[in-house]
C-alpha cells in the first residue's frame, strides 16, 4: 500500500443545508453535500478520519448516489425505457460500470419496466387514434424488442382499430369536405397511413364513412379559374379530374357553361 493510501481524512466540521450535510476534510477546501442516509451508512461524524483508500470508495459511492438521484428526477418526468435512459447515462457521460449498477438498480426497484411502459404507450396512442404500425415505429425508436411490442399489441384488435380509425376519420372529414368527394378519399386514405394503419383496415373504414358531395358550387369557381388560363377543353377537364372532380360533375358544369354562352 503506498504512503498515499495511508494519508488520513479528517473530518473537520459538518453543517446541515437544507436537507443535506455539507462536510469539510482535512484534504478539501470545499464542502461535500451527503444525505443524512450517507452519513450514518459510512458513520461520517466531526474528528472522524479515513484512510484515502476508503475516503475516495464512499466518494465514489456518493457520486454515484447523485447520478442515482439525477436519473430518478429524469423518470419522475415523464416515463422512461430501459434504452431511453441508458442513452441518458450515455449522453452524460457516465461510464459503463456505473450505467449498468445504475440501470440495475432501477429494474430491481421496478423504476424502469419495459413491459409496463408498452401496456402504457399503447394505451396512450389508442385514444390518441394512432394505428398498430405508428405504435411499433414509436416504439422501436424508444428501444423496445420487437416481440414485445407484437405480444402487447394482440390487444389492439381489428374491431378496435377500425373503431378508432372512424373516430379519426370523422373529426378529419371537418377539415378536409370543401374538397371534391374523391378527394376527400384520398387525403383520408393519407390521414389513416400517417396515423399507423393499414390498407386492410383503411378499405373496412372508409364505406362506413358519409363524404360531402354538395361541391357543385366549388366546382363552378375551379372551372372559371381555368377557364381565365385555356379554353382548351380537354386540358380543362384534365385539370379538374386532378384535383378530384368526377368526370360526370364536370361535363354537366361544361355543359351548363356552354348553353350559357
Amino acid at each position: 500500500m503506498s504512503d498515499k493510501n495511508l494519508e488520513l481524512v479528517v473530518i473537520l466540521l459538518i453543517k446541515k443545508k437544507r436537507n443535506k450535510y455539507e462536510v469539510f476534510t482535512s484534504i478539501n477546501e470545499n464542502g461535500l453535500l451527503f444525505t443524512e442516509e450517507e452519513l450514518v451508512e459510512n458513520r461520517i461524524i466531526k474528528g472522524a478520519s479515513f484512510t484515502k483508500e476508503i475516503w475516495d470508495k464512499i466518494i465514489n459511492n456518493h457520486e454515484q448516489s447523485l447520478i442515482y438521484e439525477k436519473v430518478l428526477k429524469y423518470l419522475t418526468f415523464k416515463p422512461r425505457t430501459i434504452k431511453e435512459t441508458i442513452n441518458y447515462l450515455k449522453e452524460n457521460n457516465i461510464e459503463e460500470e456505473i450505467r449498468n449498477n445504475i440501470i440495475n438498480k432501477l429494474i430491481k426497484l421496478d423504476f424502469l419496466n419495459d413491459e409496463r411502459y408498452v401496456i402504457n404507450y399503447i394505451d396512450t396512442a389508442m385514444r390518441m387514434g394512432k394505428g398498430p404500425i405508428l405504435i411499433t415505429h414509436e416504439l422501436h425508436q424508444k428501444g423496445i424488442e420487437d416481440d414485445l411490442i407484437k405480444q402487447s399489441l394482440l390487444n389492439y384488435t381489428d374491431e378496435k382499430q377500425i373503431d378508432i380509425a372512424y373516430q379519426v376519420s370523422i373529426k378529419h372529414l371537418k377539415l378536409i369536405s370543401k374538397y371534391p368527394k374523391r378527394k376527400q378519399k384520398e387525403l383520408l386514405s393519407q390521414k389513416l397511413i400517417r396515423s399507423g394503419f393499414n390498407y386492410s383496415i383503411i378499405n373496412k373504414v372508409v364505406p362506413l364513412l358519409e363524404f360531402n358531395d354538395d361541391n357543385l358550387e366549388q366546382l363552378q369557381k375551379d372551372y372559371e379559374k381555368i377557364l381565365n388560363k385555356t379554353k382548351d377543353k380537354n386540358k380543362i377537364i384534365q385539370h379538374l379530374l386532378q384535383k378530384g372532380y368526377e368526370y360526370s360533375q364536370i361535363k354537366e358544369v361544361i355543359n351548363i357553361y356552354i348553353c350559357e354562352e
